[in-house]
């Protein structure tokens, strides 16, 4: 009220260092400065934490979730199970003689083409699937609440879309196809592992046809 007194006031108004009033609006100025910097502290530090944890949680090639993303959210899907009546599907995907086409083309051609296969995958999943990054050519999908049947269907799909994808070739004449490997939850698995073991062992089955 003082302040706005002497602006309003051609007068000159005089503040005592001493005056009691003087000192209790400085107190209150210095709470009022250190609470705003601690609330905007607070809020930086937050959204510092946000972008590290999804920077943790993200492969920086092809922008999908990594290998601790995907085993993070299929540990929650195995807890959320419901006594084998909740079921879950697990499909692994690898991309064929994908070490031929580095040596061939060159590593950013490679680069290029699993950016490009992330894009196709990504097209082809629900909102609910998580698809991840798991490996160097390698991408594992969970699919929440999905028989085996439909997981084949889906998986069907992905080859499909991808063998017919020009955008994934380096160049003209590089077909670029992925094997993939399906598996779904049963209520007698004792772990992840198990059904981890059975999406691999399909995968291989298919890369070897």
């Amino acid at each position: 009220a003082r302040g706005v007194s002497g602006l309003l006031s051609d007068a000159p108004i005089e503040f005592s260092h001493d005056s009691p009033v003087t000192l209790a609006l400085a107190y209150v100025l210095l709470v009022a400065i250190f609470a705003v910097n601690l609330v905007f502290a607070y809020v930086v530090l937050q959204r510092v934490v946000r972008e590290l944890t999804w920077l943790s949680m993200r492969d920086p090639l092809t922008g999908l979730f990594n290998r601790r993303a995907i085993v993070d959210a299929l540990q929650r899907e195995w807890e959320q199970r419901d006594s084998g009546e909740r079921m879950f599907a697990v499909v692994c995907v690898d991309v064929d003689h994908f070490k031929a086409i580095n040596d061939r083309h060159g590593h950013a051609a490679g680069d290029a083409v699993l950016a490009g296969l992330a894009r196709r995958m990504s097209a082809c999943v629900r909102d609910a699937d998580t698809l991840a990054r798991s490996g160097g050519e390698e991408f594992m999908l969970l699919l929440p609440a999905t028989d085996q049947a439909v997981a084949l269907d889906l998986a069907q799909r992905v080859c499909r879309s991808v063998a017919h994808a020009r955008g994934l070739r380096p160049e003209e004449g590089c077909r670029v196809t992925v094997s993939i490997g399906v598996s779904s939850s049963r209520a007698c698995d004792p772990s992840i592992d198990a059904i981890l073991a059975r999406a691999d062992a399909a995968l291989y089955r298919a890369k070897a046809a």
